[in-house]
């Protein structure tokens, strides 16, 4: 705090950013703080992994489900920042509340959020599904491990999402 009133608090909102929050920006320096501080408090183990789904189908908010682009925006947004399941079943229910029932890539789009909640618990670095197989790629410390897996035939989006989270659950047993 001393510091701060002999420095002062300089531009942290500005243009004239330096340091950490200068390369990486704002938005997400805001949420490696917000994640480290839950992790303190919880005394849980800080994991800063995003996992990235690569996914063959629509996961998506279409524009004819909701046709306002900034209200489309907005729920990305929030989908972005959900970190349990307790907040996405929250904001799923708002979008079907507000829109009526929800057509498939709304679906895929609910179930692969869910997905990412738990795979980021797990440190799983990369999801990737083909049409019959899924690769997992898993940090361990410094380095990646893969791991394939086949899928069972045409399944529904909670189906796969069941599938992938009872494989993850045994991963990491």
């Amino acid at each position: 705090m001393r510091d701060l009133e002999l420095r002062g608090a300089g531009d942290i909102l500005g243009t004239k950013q330096s340091g950490h929050v200068s390369s990486i920006g704002f938005h997400l320096y805001c949420k490696l703080l917000k994640k480290t501080i839950d992790a303190l408090q919880n005394r849980k183990e800080i994991s800063f992994i995003e996992t990235k789904i690569d996914f063959p189908f629509p996961a998506e908010l279409p524009e004819s489900y909701i046709n306002d682009k900034s209200l489309r925006l907005e729920l990305y947004h929030r989908l972005g920042e959900v970190t349990t399941l307790e907040q996405i079943d929250t904001v799923f229910y708002e979008i079907k509340d507000r829109f009526g029932r929800p057509p498939l890539p709304v679906l895929w789009l609910y179930h692969m959020t869910r997905i990412r909640i738990i795979a980021n618990r797990h440190h799983i670095k990369t999801l990737r599904y083909g049409a019959h197989t899924l690769e997992i790629e898993v940090m361990q410390g410094k380095k990646t491990e893969t791991k394939g897996f086949m899928l069972p035939p045409k399944k529904a989006p909670h189906e796969v999402e069941e599938f992938t989270a009872s494989l993850i659950a045994k991963i990491f047993r």
